[in-house]
């Protein structure tokens, strides 16, 4: 091995030398983590002390990873955001707000409740992993593997499934291209691809009114608010209508989203989803035969077929798309912007809205791409603008669904 002088020259380091200096910073290293268990150990309250679970192993004191607990004091606020939520959501939720949070075992099984929720709706494997630290620190329970041990074999299920998930925003531009994509599928299918055209107003819904994947397509033509006056101009749709008994992830219910993001009353996001109202029949869901996973496996084919892989996008990239598309643009603020999502805390916009990324994720498309979305974006008819071919297709969708038996 040589190793450079400060002057530039070169001196040779014998090989004993070397593993004696890796022997002694692996002493330093493990004394290192030794003090840092002695300290969290003597910050740890009293009533923490004596919550052991009878899944915790003997040499329980051992940390977990640092990137879980060693982070920022802005990211420790993310992670008390979503425990906030949390919280909210065992308040109202009628099946376990009875049940006292105070018992650990308790509180493992109510979170491992919420975290099924999540994938319900969903959500990334950085939310549920958010979910459970941050109600490690509300709660300030001990920062160790056995803690919430339910919850942690719930992660490494949601880890298993999702192992690749991005939390990046897809550009608007990516989602011309997704759509031009599936619309080019119905097309030159023989017969058509329905599954094509629904996923394709799946994700233009998406990005318009902030959707989560498995909340949107639980919409039905019962969930869509019609026109009425200066109160809904345009189309609306109610993700979660009181009526039905179920409530939103922060606990709420007649989450009500108004169609078009920019407030144009001709948007194209308000006459797709016009179209989805009209050709649903009562109590149909307005993107049937569509399912979560097909939507996911179409999503993925989709944006490799465009060039896309790199952005790594998912069905969620576009609620995250919203959020980033209407902050760089200032479509809207930061709070008008908390309702649209339906988000109970303020970090939790701040999380999906994420300008800078987005401007790298335009970047990762090559200018080539990007251009090609802008056109497709730009054109005012049916040939040239895949959205407005949908709406076109839109038309004939009822008849569609009859035709295969729907």
């Amino acid at each position: 091995m040589v190793r450079r002088r400060p002057s530039g020259g070169a001196v040779l380091v014998p090989r004993a030398s070397r593993q004696s200096s890796a022997a002694k910073a692996q002493e330093t290293r493990t004394a290192r983590a030794k003090v840092r268990a002695a300290k969290a150990l003597a910050r740890r309250p009293a009533s923490a002390m004596s919550m052991k679970t009878q899944d915790a192993p003997d040499n329980a004191t051992e940390l977990t990873d640092p990137e879980e607990f060693s982070v920022s004091a802005q990211q420790a606020k993310a992670y008390l955001a979503e425990a906030d939520e949390f919280l909210a959501w065992h308040a109202q939720d009628p099946e376990v707000k009875s049940i006292d949070l105070k018992d650990p075992d308790r509180l493992d099984d109510v979170a491992v409740r919420y975290l099924a929720l999540q994938w319900d709706l969903g959500e990334e494997i950085h939310v549920a992993r958010a979910v459970v630290f941050g109600i490690i620190l509300r709660r300030g329970l001990p920062k160790l593997r056995s803690t919430l041990p339910r919850c942690r074999r719930a992660l490494a299920g949601y880890t298993k499934e999702h192992p690749d998930e991005s939390r990046d925003p897809a550009p608007i531009e990516a989602l011309a291209l997704v759509v031009d994509d599936l619309m080019h599928q119905e097309n030159t299918t023989v017969g058509g691809d329905l599954i094509a055209m629904m996923a394709a107003a799946a994700a233009a819904n998406q990005f318009d009114c902030g959707g989560r994947p498995s909340e949107t397509l639980e919409l039905t033509k019962e969930k869509v608010v019609e026109p009425r006056g200066r109160r809904f101009p345009r189309f609306a749709v109610n993700y979660h209508p009181q009526s039905t008994g179920k409530t939103s992830k922060s606990g709420t219910t007649d989450d009500t989203v108004m169609s078009g993001l920019d407030g144009d009353p001709d948007n194209v996001f308000s006459k797709i989803l016009a179209g989805l109202h009209a050709a649903a029949r009562p109590g149909e869901c307005l993107f049937a035969p569509l399912t979560l996973a097909t939507y996911e496996r179409v999503m993925a084919e989709s944006t490799r077929r465009c060039g896309l892989a790199e952005l790594r996008l998912t069905p969620h990239s576009w609620r995250h798309g919203m959020a980033s598309h209407a902050l760089h643009h200032k479509l809207l603020d930061e709070k008008k912007l908390q309702v649209r999502m339906r988000a109970k805390c303020a970090d939790t916009v701040r999380r999906y809205g994420k300008t800078g990324t987005l401007l790298r994720q335009v970047k990762a498309m090559g200018r080539d791409r990007r251009r090609q979305g802008e056109a497709l974006l730009k054109a005012d008819d049916a040939k040239g603008n895949p959205f407005l071919a949908l709406v076109s297709k839109l038309k004939l969708l009822r008849g569609r669904r009859k035709a295969v038996g729907l």
